[in-house]
């Protein structure tokens, strides 16, 4: 059975709150990849409302194996995923970020799960940040990322980390990434698209991508107050048949409150045993770490506490903020 082709699609949004030298550092991992970029159809770097021309020049003569594609201002950081498809032309596309770096052995151990499980429709990999302070054990514990612990072969999963999974075009032409829908991040929302159409998702081993954490104070707190927002959001919303439905509800979004705030704080402890089980060496950030997962939290509650009581407000606040920070 002939590999099917595959094209890489590099979303530039993540710039409103991330740096150009992390998008380098991304170009840069692909760049030494353990299986060849250069079998890719297109390597498409979505050149949207953070990156300048100038910027767009030095892509073009640095990275010459890239196609800077320019997109349309405005779209959010899954529209402009689901825009990019448009000038993918191969069997299977793979999404990455730009505040991301990827492990060597990632393209390589990502495609060859779906000729050896051919019911494999999406591939992930994991996303966790470098576990070298205790910073990013907070983060790592108690943040965005979803936390396995170690990995021998390919397993069922049911989440789909939007910055490092692969997808057969097939399955995403009959369930489209959505546009500009009403929340900070809608990966979660397409996630539950995928299953209830019993899709089936797949994580494969040493798959890793190394994500950049906040560099700032500010990016930090709007990074945090911004995630506690959209689950709590979700109280206003139908989301089934791939319809989204406003049915404003301060109930639903107090139960979505309550639930989001025990789970993030559950989630520290489980994070920190599979953290601690796939590399022993991070036990020594534990002691600062859980203290500092729990400020994380405790903004991140905060967040939803304001989605609560005013849902739209901090959506507002951090669109803008991220629409002015431009490469």
């Amino acid at each position: 059975m002939a590999m099917e082709t595959f094209s890489i699609i590099v979303e530039t949004e993540n710039l409103g709150m991330a740096q150009l030298t992390d998008l380098e550092a991304s170009l840069n991992s692909l760049k030494e990849q353990t299986f060849p970029i250069k079998k890719a159809k297109e390597i498409i770097v979505l050149a949207g409302g953070h990156v300048s021309k100038d910027v767009e020049k030095m892509l073009n003569k640095k990275y010459p194996w890239v196609k800077v594609q320019k997109i349309k201002e405005g779209l959010d950081y899954i529209g402009a995923k689901a825009v990019g498809c448009r000038f993918a032309s191969g069997d299977i596309l793979i999404f990455v970020d730009s505040d991301s770096v990827y492990e060597k052995t990632w393209l390589a151990n990502l495609l060859k799960v779906f000729p050896k499980y051919p019911d494999a429709d999406v591939v992930c990999g994991d996303t966790a940040p470098i576990i070298n302070s205790n910073y990013a054990m907070a983060l790592a514990m108690s943040w965005m990322f979803i936390v396995r612990g170690p990995m021998n072969k390919p397993i069922k999963i049911y989440q789909v980390p939007m910055n490092n999974f692969a997808i057969k075009r097939g399955v995403l032409a009959k369930v489209p990434l959505p546009k500009n829908l009403p929340f900070y991040r809608s990966g979660s929302i397409w996630k539950n698209w995928l299953l209830e159409k019993g899709y089936k998702i797949y994580a494969a081993p040493n798959t890793m991508a190394y994500h950049a954490l906040p560099g700032s104070l500010k990016d930090w707190w709007l990074r945090m107050l911004i995630n506690g927002r959209d689950y709590v959001a979700l109280g206003d919303y139908s989301l089934k048949n791939m319809k989204v439905v406003e049915k404003k509800s301060l109930l639903k979004r107090f139960i979505n409150f309550v639930a989001w705030a025990g789970w993030k704080t559950l989630n520290i402890f489980i994070n920190a045993e599979r953290i601690v089980r796939k590399n022993k060496k991070t036990i020594r950030y534990l002691i600062l770490g859980i203290p500092l997962a729990l400020l994380n939290v405790a903004v991140i509650v905060l967040g939803s506490i304001i989605t609560m009581i005013n849902r739209d407000y901090l959506l507002k606040i951090v669109t803008a903020y991220e629409a002015g920070n431009n490469a």
